[in-house]
């Protein structure tokens, strides 16, 4: 193995953990790809004294930081996330529907919006209360009243037209 220096040996560190392959780390860091593999057997055998707290946790590090790239998601949305999900958890809600969350994540990017997505959760919360509906079934009464609505559509129509007909009877009777 070539002798990196501790700044080189960091770097290679930081990248593997950023979901760079051994090739990319080498051609970036001019190492080869042998000296890369090395340097992350070392890391994972704890060899790094100031990397020994994380020994453990280096695969799942790694897996993370390729999610994140996968989703494209930055770290701060990411927090926003989990302030989320937390949330989620104290009003009882079931976060099951994760494969929605890097869209929800991707479309909060203020403080506010997150406040607002928050604050719809709330909402949720007290209409499920309310009525004593889990989500699914607050769902499916919202379809059920969708599709009622639409079939009154008609009904409405002619009410409208009813009352421009009384409106002109009215008219035309006080003449």
């Amino acid at each position: 193995m070539e002798k990196l220096t501790a700044k080189k040996r960091l770097t290679v560190v930081k990248q593997y953990l950023s979901g760079l392959s051994y090739n990319k780390i080498a051609a970036k860091t001019g190492t080869s790809k042998g000296t890369v593999a090395n340097v992350v057997t070392e890391l994972k055998a704890g060899v790094f004294p100031e990397a020994a707290d994380i020994t453990e946790h280096i695969d799942e590090l790694r897996e993370l930081s390729l999610d994140l790239k996968k989703f494209k998601l930055t770290p701060t949305q990411c927090a926003v996330g989990l302030a989320l999900l937390a949330r989620l958890n104290e009003c009882g809600l079931d976060p099951g529907d994760m494969d929605r969350w890097p869209w929800i994540l991707k479309s909060l990017k203020t403080e506010d919006q997150a406040q607002d997505f928050v604050g719809l959760i709330y909402s949720i919360q007290e209409v499920q209360q309310g009525t004593g509906l889990s989500l699914p079934a607050l769902e499916k009464k919202a379809h059920e009243l969708e599709k009622k609505a639409h079939e009154l559509e008609p009904v409405s129509a002619k009410v409208d037209e009813g009352k421009k007909q009384l409106a002109e009877l009215k008219k035309q009777l006080k003449t």
